[in-house]
């Protein structure tokens, strides 16, 4: 399925392309679909040029804390992790983050995700106390606002666990495994795929 939205997303590109011209912003919003598209496929190289192409694009003419642009920074983030530079992600991600919260507030969808994507730069780079603090905040609001037993708060939950097994706290790592797998399989079977 992934190479077939390939193919059609570099079709788009090209009569985007073709009818607007490369400074359009269907024609950015084109490059930034086949981005994905190549990041789904694998093709991480072919990504982060583009997603850098959108990115400078968005900021010239959308500005900095416009919505498409904060997406932006998140998926040529994305692309560093994916290439192993997380050292580029963990600066692109504390960005958006920055940026989220300011824009959108603490606790919008979107800025848990950056938090999410930074916390995930941490442990790739080692800095375990700094990934725990933000998966705890963002566990925090999933609770608060998608209750104990929603599937993202379950995700969160296992990332904090993660992160206490990172540290050495063993016992507690395995008593919220053990919370996220009941209550996962409770939510959605044993055989689901996040159980």
């Amino acid at each position: 399925q992934y190479v077939e939205a390939l193919n059609w997303s570099e079709k788009a590109l090209a009569n985007c392309q073709k009818a607007f011209g490369d400074n359009h912003q269907l024609t950015n919003s084109s490059k930034a679909s086949l981005a994905v598209d190549y990041r789904n496929t694998g093709k991480y190289g072919l990504a982060l040029s583009l997603d850098e192409e959108v990115l400078t694009w968005r900021l010239l003419n959308l500005g900095e804390k416009n919505p498409d642009t904060l997406a932006s920074y998140s998926n040529l983030a994305a692309d560093y992790r994916r290439l192993g530079q997380y050292d580029k992600a963990e600066q692109l991600d504390g960005k958006s983050l920055k940026l989220r919260q300011e824009v959108l507030g603490e606790n919008h969808s979107d800025t848990l995700i950056s938090m999410n994507n930074l916390a995930a730069d941490y442990r790739k780079l080692g800095k375990y106390d700094e990934a725990l603090e933000l998966d705890n905040k963002v566990l925090g609001v999933r609770i608060k606002e998608l209750g104990e037993n929603h599937k993202l708060t379950l995700t969160s939950l296992n990332n904090v666990a993660g992160d206490y097994g990172a540290l050495g706290r063993y016992t507690e790592a395995a008593e919220l495994h053990r919370k996220a797998v009941d209550s996962s399989t409770k939510l959605l079977g044993e055989k689901h795929p996040d159980t």
